[in-house]
């Protein structure tokens, strides 16, 4: 199903903004959790009087994001992926070249954040994982699952870090991204590597066999009927509600000719495509998140710019422009699915305000039935009139 050309093309407003700020460093990982929002980045190996760092910062009353409430020092190692546990303190960070593990610490009386330091229990573990270009948390938290820049993919226990699944041919190159679905049966990965049935992006099958977990991956995500003409990458991914019972991911073509970039939805059960629509013209998909409601998803891009789509009819309901002045690094809605946050390489974080619910779930195919309609009652009284006949109120006609 492809989006009809009037919603695929109608101009979305610009988003309302709620913050923005620059933090000094380029960000690079974001998430939004109970605490506040924790950020990551820095200047990389040499910092170049950047530091690297791992953040907590907070909105205040009008929205504006605040200066950090409590960070780390990473020294030399860059923070640029960033799984945080459900609870909202524990956390995983993804180095250049290896992972550490981080607890934010809150005051016992207020709740408030006092601290954020290094926890030391697995440290020699982590220190040994190289490189991981995607970790993440499953929903309970009682997993995490790194997927390496070599295309391998592990699976331990948490807290206890006991390996339970390796995948060492999972994908032939980098991991870019992994999510769980709700119930944690199914698991994600995407790699950069060409988009096809037998490579690209792919769904497993987490099972317990005999008391052992295992991975086995059930198919590619790909549908070579419905997307024959698409050549490219897939970016990002995310599961919907099971409302709608769809999954999402962007699309960077290396086509020519046409669009840069798209977003596809895909039947969560069958994982046959169930549509798309053109994202931007011009800019590749750097970033992808869902609302924890299931009703929107964000893309952000190589140009800066962020795409707020509804999830069921994929039009587009609102586009922040002109804020990040290179390419998007993460993106992060609030627990309440309200706000979006958006933060880049240029140092700064922005926050914007979600389309209402209502309007998101209403989409605009009812709208445009209705003026359809509109249009026909319109026609059909110049038709009479034209025949003779007065119109009158309640659309009742007499001839003349």
């Amino acid at each position: 199903r492809h989006v009809p050309t009037f919603l695929a093309t109608m101009a979305p407003p610009a988003a309302v903004s709620l913050g923005f700020k620059k933090y000094g460093s380029p960000i690079y990982a974001s998430s939004w959790g109970p605490n506040g929002i924790l950020l990551g980045g820095g200047g990389g190996e040499m910092a170049c009087g950047l530091k690297n760092k791992i953040m907590l910062v907070e909105q205040d009353e009008i929205g504006q994001l605040s200066e950090p409430l409590v960070s780390v020092d990473t020294d030399k190692e860059l923070p640029s992926r960033l799984a945080v546990h459900p609870d909202g303190v524990e956390m995983v960070c993804g180095f250049e070249e290896s992972c550490a593990h981080f607890r934010l610490s809150l005051a016992k009386d207020s709740n408030d954040p006092k601290d954020l330091t290094e926890v030391n229990t697995h440290k020699a573990l982590l220190q040994k994982s190289g490189e991981q270009s995607s970790v993440t948390f499953s929903p309970k938290g009682d997993m995490l699952v790194m997927g390496s820049e070599e295309g391998v993919i592990k699976v331990f226990s948490w807290p206890e870090m006991k390996e339970l699944v390796v995948e060492d041919e999972a994908h032939g190159s980098a991991i870019s991204d992994l999510v769980f679905s709700a119930d944690a049966s199914q698991l994600v990965s995407v790699a950069r590597e060409k988009a096809g049935p037998t490579q690209g992006a792919s769904v497993w099958d987490l099972e317990k066999e005999e008391g052992k977990l295992t991975l086995k991956r059930r198919t590619h995500i790909w549908d070579k009927d419905a997307l024959a003409a698409f050549v490219g990458i897939l970016r990002g991914a995310a599961y919907g509600n099971e409302e709608n019972g769809l999954l999402f991911t962007g699309f960077n073509s290396s086509a020519r000719k046409g669009p840069n970039s798209y977003v596809m939805q895909w039947d969560a059960s069958s994982l046959t495509n169930a549509g798309h629509a053109v994202a931007f013209k011009e800019g590749k998909v750097t970033a992808l998140a869902a609302a924890p409601s299931g009703a929107a998803f964000a893309i952000g891009t190589s140009e800066g710019e962020v795409m707020i789509f509804q999830a069921k009819s994929l039009a587009k309901l609102a586009r922040v422009v002109c804020v990040h002045g290179v390419f998007v690094t993460s993106l992060a809605f609030s627990p309440d699915s309200t706000k979006l946050l958006s933060t880049s390489g240029d140092t700064t974080a922005h926050v914007c305000q979600v389309p209402d619910k209502a309007v998101a779930e209403s989409s605009m195919l009812p709208v445009f039935m209705v003026l359809l309609m509109a249009a026909v009652a319109y026609l059909i009284q110049r038709y009479l009139q034209a025949q003779g006949y007065t119109i009158q109120a309640g659309m009742q006609s007499t001839h003349q």
